[in-house]
């Protein structure tokens, strides 16, 4: 029976009598389509909850799948990092790869400025690792041990490295033929991936513990 828009059919839900049914829509009369609605309104939560578990698990799976973790040069598996964020990783690993440059190049905990020959003391703002070719035009030589050495903040700062001297002193120093290397290099493309920084902090956190324990002195 129709009556304009309004249906009277006999309603589908629990009460199972003849109503008035508005816009017949699973064939559910007013009061049974409320009572559906509290329902599914009750269950949301627990089903917000299973979803935020499901979706956990889901992340938690595919961050350990071995598409995700990458091969070391040593042949074992590393799990992938999560946490920290490429820029993050390179602020740490200058920090220690500037430590270990500093230590080299020191016997009592003092080294020398490679452009202004100024004695610094490691650990202190005027003890800096300087490059000899920018980092910003040259990440293939960002951490290259011939590239960095120690400097003073007034050369590393002020005076942009301080380059005539720092090239004379480094000549000297290195030799000629691994200073032509890295003319020949330096415009190599390099991509720093998370993994690469890892495993570049792993190895200087070694020769970092390793060289605090030969010198004879503390930073």
């Amino acid at each position: 029976m129709t009556l304009g828009k309004h249906k009277i059919e006999l309603c589908k839900g629990d009460c199972g009598e003849k109503r008035y049914i508005v816009y017949v829509r699973g064939g559910l009369c007013a009061m049974c389509n409320v009572k559906r609605k509290t329902k599914l309104a009750a269950l949301k939560p627990k089903k917000a909850k299973k979803a935020k578990k499901a979706k956990k698990a889901k992340k938690a799976k595919v961050a350990l799948s071995p598409k995700k973790v990458k091969k070391t040069s040593q042949g074992g598996y590393k799990k992938p990092l999560t946490k920290k964020t490429t820029k993050t990783l390179k602020k740490d690993l200058w920090s220690l790869f500037t430590l270990c440059m500093k230590l080299e190049s020191s016997i009592d905990g003092w080294c020398w400025c490679m452009s202004c020959d100024r004695p610094i003391k490691i650990g202190t703002i005027e003890c800096q690792g300087g490059h000899y070719h920018p980092k910003k035009g040259y990440p293939f030589l960002y951490f290259h041990e011939d590239n960095v050495w120690p400097q003073c903040s007034y050369c590393n700062g002020p005076l942009e490295g301080n380059r005539i001297e720092y090239e004379k002193r480094l000549s000297k120093k290195i030799g000629e033929e691994r200073m032509q290397w890295m003319e020949d290099n330096k415009f190599k493309v390099q991509k720093w991936s998370r993994y690469d920084l890892y495993e570049k902090i792993e190895h200087y956190k070694q020769r970092v513990s390793e060289l605090k324990k030969t010198k004879a002195f503390e930073i």
